[in-house]
């Protein structure tokens, strides 16, 4: 079954927090939780680096990162609350929602007492540059690679824009492709 939101954003805040914990502690670890019980007590091979954790150059831990992509998202504001690095930007993420990561976070910045930094903030976004226009349009239109599925993102945030892609893909885009991949492998094989 799977675990709520909520859930699993409070077990994910618990992992980082404890892995944080354990950058600045030695062992034995122990952590007995809400979500998962974890304990290291055999120290006996610590000089080989079994039973300890390496500890980071970074003090007390390296900057901890977290991806967001819903509106308004929660994981945004927790980011925002423990002093993390909100990263914006995932496959299904549409433009439109990216503000309202930013107002999370810095909501979340207020509530722990700190000032939100947009120069900590990245935006993923798929970028592609080529020597044309044209050639950026044919490698986004006609992507090469060893794969063997083509998978469409819905667009699922604009309903009638995401059936009439979904339409547009099926009876105009992918015949198309179809015909390019087959002349493509017809031209391979005499070739």
């Amino acid at each position: 079954m799977a675990a709520s939101p909520r859930t699993w954003s409070c077990s994910r805040s618990a992992a980082t927090r404890t892995a944080a914990r354990w950058c600045a502690s030695r062992p034995p670890y122990s952590r007995e939780g809400e979500y998962w019980n974890v304990k290291i007590e055999d120290t006996s091979r610590a000089e080989y680096g079994v039973g300890c954790f390496i500890k980071p150059y970074q003090q007390p831990h390296p900057p901890i990162a977290i991806s967001i992509k819903s509106p308004s998202s929660g994981s945004a504001r927790m980011a925002g609350k423990q002093g993390w690095i909100p990263i914006s930007g995932a496959a299904f993420l549409h433009p439109r929602y990216t503000a309202s990561h930013w107002e999370a976070y810095a909501e979340g910045c207020g509530k722990a007492g700190r000032q939100a930094d947009p120069d900590i903030w990245p935006v993923a976004r798929s970028i592609i540059v080529a020597p044309s226009d044209q050639e950026a349009r044919d490698y986004v239109l006609n992507p090469e690679g060893p794969f063997g599925e083509l998978t469409a993102m819905a667009h699922e945030w604009d309903l009638e824009f995401g059936k009439r892609t979904m339409t547009l893909l099926a009876e105009e885009v992918m015949p198309a492709l179809s015909q390019h991949a087959d002349a493509t492998r017809v031209a391979s094989a005499a070739g």
